[in-house]
């Protein structure tokens, strides 16, 4: 098993966001809450690496559908590289292309729970400091409360919204 300690910044910020499901533009605010989203949008090549590392080494799960109410899958990790490697799979002005959540493994959660909670959010501390984020740890497991932040909401209306988790059919 890894060690939280021996991941990159990138790699802990989607690990922390697998345990709670998080979208790829809930992971772009927790990377960077507070810039605008056209900022945020250049952290994408970087976080779309960890990604597919992550997966690479079984710590996640990605799984992916073509919008709200389509059918959801769980991707190979040739098919992490691909969707994960598309801008427009992390948010447009209309909302992002595809659904694409992370969710850890066993292998992801045990390192996300050897990590005591003060160490959570240290990727935070990489470039520059943010404040505002809290880390709660119920019934042993980690979840996220992200500092306040609202989701863009484009001219069409369309707010992006946290999954409550896939209804998954194996790839």
């Amino acid at each position: 098993m890894r060690d939280w300690s021996e991941l990159a910044p990138e790699a802990q910020c989607v690990l922390l966001g697998g345990t709670t499901g998080d979208l790829l533009h809930d992971l772009l605010i927790s990377w960077a809450p507070t810039l605008s989203w056209s900022a945020r949008i250049a952290d994408v090549p970087r976080l779309a690496r960890a990604v597919v590392d992550l997966a690479s080494a079984a710590l996640i799960q990605v799984v992916a559908a073509d919008g709200p109410g389509a059918e959801q899958s769980v991707l190979t990790v040739d098919e992490v590289a691909d969707v994960v490697g598309d801008t427009a799979n992390w948010w447009t002005d209309e909302g992002p292309r595809a659904i694409v959540e992370v969710n850890t493994t066993e292998e992801g959660d045990a390192i996300v729970s050897a990590v005591p909670g003060d160490r959570l959010c240290d990727f935070r501390n990489r470039d520059e400091v943010h404040t505002g984020f809290d880390v709660v740890v119920t019934a042993g497991h980690h979840s996220q409360q992200c500092p306040p932040a609202v989701a863009p909401t484009s001219s069409a209306g369309f707010r992006a919204k946290k999954s409550t988790g896939f209804s998954v059919k194996p790839a």
